[in-house]
């Protein structure tokens, strides 16, 4: 294929607009929240590292978007858009291309956050406005809710143990010396991370 300049500036948006495609229009957002919410639960802000949690919830995002990718990759080799022309036919053709991500939204999102963007933008409920606020919104919500269940037991063993140590007298000794060894105990013995990712991939198919 040639490449000429406007393909070249149609890829170099793309790429540009790739990191805020994957954060807002697939699942990165709510797992990128509930494993930044496990990781505060440890106590040590260092333990996991940042990147493990990037890594983890970009493997975990492209699990469960795989199908719809592959729809859309599908698409697009069906019925290529010609990067030559600006018309309005190749842009309806590149929005008919992507229709499988915007259905992956508005099936994700919640009715009553999809009514109230109608509201907002008016009464179709295939534009992408109305899809994509709500299944941010829906994603937001969800997300701190698997958190805060995330975040609960953590805080009883803290609790628990600053408890103790008070009760015992032994206010010099730092409760996190006890309490991460029980929460790494607590993770390996109720083996959360099969039950996360199901968790994560039956909540959206």
């Amino acid at each position: 294929m040639e490449i000429t300049p406007e393909s070249l500036i149609v890829i170099a948006l793309g790429l540009a607009l790739a990191p805020v495609i994957l954060g807002v229009m697939t699942c990165y957002l709510k797992v990128t929240i509930v494993l930044s919410s496990l990781k505060s639960a440890f106590g040590v802000q260092s333990f996991p590292g940042a990147f493990v949690i990037f890594a983890l919830s970009v493997s975990i995002s492209a699990i469960v978007m795989k199908p719809i990718f592959d729809k859309i990759a599908s698409n697009f080799l069906t019925s290529p858009p010609n990067l030559k022309d600006f018309s309005q036919v190749e842009i309806s053709k590149i929005v008919t291309n992507l229709e499988p991500l915007k259905n992956f939204l508005i099936k994700n999102s919640n009715e009553e956050k999809l009514s109230f963007f109608k509201d907002k933008f008016g009464d179709d409920s295939g534009d992408w406005q109305v899809a994509l606020g709500a299944f941010l919104i829906t994603e937001l919500e969800e997300a701190f809710y698997l958190a805060l269940i995330l975040y609960l037991p953590f805080l009883v063993i803290d609790i628990c143990v600053s408890a103790i140590l008070v009760s015992l007298g032994m206010f010099m000794l730092s409760p996190l010396l006890i309490t991460l060894p029980l929460k790494l105990g607590l993770l390996v013995l109720s083996k959360p991370w099969t039950v996360l990712i199901d968790a994560f991939i039956s909540s959206y198919y």
